[in-house]
């Protein structure tokens, strides 16, 4: 995880000083739930972490800094991690580092005094998507509409934050404008190596380790919960549905579908997919538990246009085309047309179901009957199977959302007995009326298990580190060739194994390959077949060699996409000098700025966010907190009218 961090450092840097420290919305982005007061986005989140030169760090910047960490991390397939576990790995002080110096650029933005106008603030905000038709233009009535509808927010707070993100925009853009152009040699240099294709054949240096029944047994001993059942639980709830309503363009195509019109063209008009091409889902076999929306492609007769089918946050509309038996699985498979309709619940009822299910939840919490709570909302109560925090699946309960219900109840103490789950398909109420505790297994029982176990704890010891690094350095000095290797080391008993062909925007995941490719192609692709490179460090930090292959020039099919990837190419080498100078930016301002403003933190209320230690009884405020009215609180904005008007009126 550090190592990704390392990696990402720029793009993270610029993701912090542009989305954190501006907290309403990304490059003058769109509210897609409804904008919110100042008092409701700073409830519970007023106090501060720490200021820099008089320029707060807020708890609301520190943990939306914080969760966005830990999305990044899930986004790479790892579990969500919690505070603790980004304290531990030491990204949350790189959170605190970022913070700081997006503060310090709040600093400087503010010394020029640079104002914006309240005319510039309000076009920002037509821009946002929630205003635009479906081919990008202003829509003039869902702006109308949403002006109408607002007449109670808090047009100070709306104000500030799109002033506030303008300004940072424009101070960011004179930083960045040095930048420049960048040479068309070198993007024509890129798109080459981008279109190469090489194969490489590959080995892991990996010093055995042997462990002893002794070292076993104290393993065991000192991990107790790795080897406990995991409680099994049985829990009644009730379900609020997210299903949003079949869009009307749904059921204009399937009526136009069923009349005759080309389904294909159909699709190309209308389709929310990027891909136009018909809808074209090429040959389709039935797979083992497929889910509801893909039943449907082999209970539909071919010629039949199916009624739109819920799929995650759109609805489907199929035609099936062909159909065969597949000469070598034996097996039915039907060609078939999709077109694709986003759909999404209103934001005001997509707020109410969330309010109903607090509401449930707070009557229950309050001493009343979790039936007679559901039976007043008009629910229906429902228990599922017994399930653990392994089950894929659970008795009595929608498949699509077992994953995030199962991991609502995985902790052991339950802050709230009753829980507010939210999956793809539905908000749930729920509450545990089953616990079986699991227990710890006896060490024959997984002994195999320990033993595995007890070997990946040696190997993440900083003394099989310096072992795995000695090795890699004498490989890298006497070896020529990945078959040296074992010639040269034969107690690592090396594996030597072979990829496919890839280029340097491919992954290799599909072959268990964790290294990037990008450092793959910087040590040997350049290079002759032959070529050996590494160490290289993959994703888990284990160490490889690298040998290439084989390398294949871009045929004259890839150069014919190249001028589609130039634009694309020539803006992320942009965006890269582009934070490169914001990072050498900032490290001038650390060094020479830095030293001569207050710069302050409440070491204490960081602690308790990060659950370092309890959290102290009662709401205590932070030192050095202001309150309401005394010196040095910041003075409370007055009522404003509704400054924006429906265009209708202007």
């Amino acid at each position: 995880m550090q190592d990704f961090m390392r990696k990402h450092k720029r793009t993270i840097l610029v993701f912090t000083l542009l989305v954190i420290i501006v907290p309403f919305v990304f490059f003058f982005g769109n509210p897609s739930t409804g904008y919110k007061s100042r008092s409701e986005m700073m409830e519970g989140n007023t106090q501060n972490i720490g200021s820099v030169g008089g320029v707060p760090i807020t708890v609301a910047q520190f943990r939306q800094a914080l969760d966005a960490a830990t999305q990044r991390m899930s986004q790479r397939g790892q579990d969500r991690l919690t505070y603790q576990e980004l304290d531990k790995s030491g990204q949350a002080d790189k959170v605190l580092e970022q913070l700081v110096d997006s503060a310090l650029i709040s600093v400087k933005e503010k010394e020029r005094s640079f104002d914006v106008e309240d005319s510039l603030a309000a076009e920002q905000m037509k821009k946002w998507n929630i205003f635009q038709d479906e081919n990008g233009k202003f829509n003039a009535e869902a702006w109308n509409e949403w002006v109408k509808q607002s007449t109670a927010q808090d047009w100070n707070a709306i104000y500030k934050d799109q002033k506030t993100s303008i300004a940072r925009q424009t101070f960011l853009d004179t930083i960045m404008a040095p930048a420049g152009e960048v040479l068309d040699s070198e993007i024509q240099k890129q798109l080459e190596e981008n279109s190469t294709k090489i194969q490489i054949k590959y080995a892991k240096i990996e010093p055995k380790v042997e462990v002893t029944d002794e070292e076993i047994q104290k393993h065991y001993e000192g991990n107790p919960e790795s080897y406990k059942t995991p409680d099994t639980r049985a829990v009644e709830y009730v379900t609020i549905s997210l299903v949003p309503p079949v869009p009307q363009k749904a059921l204009d195509v399937v009526k136009q579908a069923r009349e005759g019109a080309d389904f294909a063209k159909l699709a190309d008009d209308n389709s929310d997919l990027q891909q136009k091409n018909g809808g074209d889902m090429g040959w389709q076999t039935e797979r083992e538990n497929d889910p509801d929306f893909r039943k449907v492609l082999f209970t539909t007769k071919v010629g039949e246009v199916t009624d739109p089918v819920l799929a995650f946050n759109s609805y489907y509309v199929y035609k099936i085309e062909e159909e065969r038996i597949n000469s070598d699985t034996q097996k039915r498979e039907v060609r078939a047309r999709q077109i694709m309709i986003k759909a999404e619940l209103p934001a005001d009822e997509r707020k109410a179901r969330d309010a109903q299910a607090l509401a449930i939840q707070e009557k229950v919490l309050a001493g009343a009957d979790f039936k007679t709570a559901a039976d007043e909302a008009k629910l229906e109560v429902k228990r599922t199977g017994q399930f653990t925090k392994e089950s894929e699946d659970i008795e009595g309960f929608p498949k699509a959302d077992v994953r995030s219900f199962r991991m609502a109840f995985e902790n052991k103490s339950d802050e709230k007995p009753v829980k507010v789950v939210t999956g793809r398909s539905g908000i749930y109420v729920a509450k545990v009326v089953e616990l079986i505790p699991g227990v710890v297994q006896p060490l024959d029982a997984v002994k195999d298990k320990a033993r595995e176990d007890t070997i990946a704890a040696k190997k993440k010891t900083d003394e099989y580190k310096a072992k795995v690094a000695e090795y890699a350095e004498k490989i890298k000095a006497q070896a020529k060739s990945l078959a040296q290797i074992n010639e040269l080391f034969p107690e690592l008993g090396a594996e030597v194994k072979e990829t496919s062909e890839f280029t340097r925007k491919d992954y290799l995941f599909k072959e268990q390959v964790y290294l990037q490719t990008t450092e793959i192609f910087e040590a040997v692709a350049r290079k002759e077949p032959g070529a050996m490179g590494g160490p290289l460090k993959d994703f888990q930090g284990n160490t490889f060699f690298v040998e290439l292959v084989k390398k294949t020039p871009p045929t004259e099919e890839d150069k014919k996409k190249w001028d589609e990837e130039k634009k694309q190419l020539r803006d992320s080498a942009r965006m890269a000098a582009q934070n490169a100078l914001i990072e050498d930016y900032l490290a001038d301002l650390r060094e020479r700025t830095l030293p001569n403003l207050r710069f302050t933190t409440d070491q204490k209320l960081i602690d308790e966010i990060l659950g370092r230690n309890q959290k102290p009884e009662g709401d205590q405020p932070a030192e050095g907190e202001k309150k309401a009215g005394e010196p040095g609180a910041l003075p409370a904005q007055p009522a404003v009218e509704h400054p924006l008007k429906s265009l209708a009126d202007e």
